[in-house]
């Protein structure tokens, strides 16, 4: 259960934050949205595609965790095994108590919520979220830092999805798995960029004659993912795909141990 108050000196001076991880803290989830900023990060460790919101229809980056609900095989116990951790996880439990729209130049403490309900709080262990001045300790200053890198990554992130969303460069994903024991798993609502209309793209733009480079949509669409810088996380994207295998292993290694 969440129970969001606008975190206050006056409020919460005695509360502190348990910083250690595990599925008691909401870490067993089997995907985790991630950010256009944390992109390469996230694409060099976990397979990263989209997903559609089941009540608006927008597409939305996640990172693939695992393969049920609350399995995340990433997470050993209380250690991830990931280099990077996505930044959802590490503003627990923590959120902006703005609009998104008035989000992007929020930077204090006033402007953060905390969620009274969290397993992550404390009275007794954790870090401290104020001074004795009432000033934010170094702590919550980093989550401050984290949140704003949130804000700030939200528009451009979903810029760079309705780019290619609107250009047929992303299209739904076949994953079928066996694994070591024999059971199937077929993944079901991810999407994956389109490689087929990439190379449609990029060959078109490659060899059309210059004198009608400014009328070739392909060169026009290839310029403005060029400009925009998108196609670095295309790449990235692209080949996180192979991490599937990753988490495969980590499965079967699982699986392994119960039998």
């Amino acid at each position: 259960m969440i129970n969001l108050q606008p975190l206050s000196y006056s409020h919460h001076n005695h509360i502190k934050i348990i910083t250690r991880h595990g599925s008691e803290f909401g870490e067993a989830v089997h995907t985790a949205p991630v950010q256009l900023n944390e992109l390469e990060n996230m694409c060099a460790q976990t397979p990263v595609c989209f997903m559609k919101n089941t009540e608006t229809g927008q597409f939305g980056l996640y990172a693939i965790l695992g393969f049920n609900e609350g399995e995340n095989l990433f997470l050993n116990n209380d250690q991830w095994l990931l280099d990077y951790i996505p930044l959802q996880f590490r503003c627990q439990p923590f959120a902006f108590a703005l609009a998104p729209e008035q989000q992007t130049h929020a930077t204090s403490a006033q402007c953060i919520s905390i969620n009274i309900h969290s397993k992550r709080i404390s009275t007794t262990e954790g870090e401290a979220l104020f001074n004795e001045d009432g000033t934010p300790t170094s702590y919550l200053n980093g989550i401050q830092n984290s949140l704003a890198h949130i804000a700030r990554a939200a528009h451009p992130t979903q810029l760079f999805i309705e780019t290619l969303v609107t250009n047929n460069l992303v299209e739904a994903a076949t994953i079928a798995i066996t694994f070591n024991n024999g059971e199937t798993f077929n993944y079901k609502g991810l999407y994956t960029i389109n490689l087929d209309k990439l190379e449609e793209i990029t060959h078109a733009a490659r060899v059309e004659p210059l004198e009608q480079l400014h009328i070739n949509p392909h060169h026009a669409l290839l310029t403005q993912l060029e400009q925009q810088h998108y196609l670095a996380p295309i790449t990235w994207l692209t080949q996180s795909i192979g991490n599937f295998q990753k988490l495969i292993s980590l499965k079967n290694a699982n699986i392994n141990k119960a039998e």
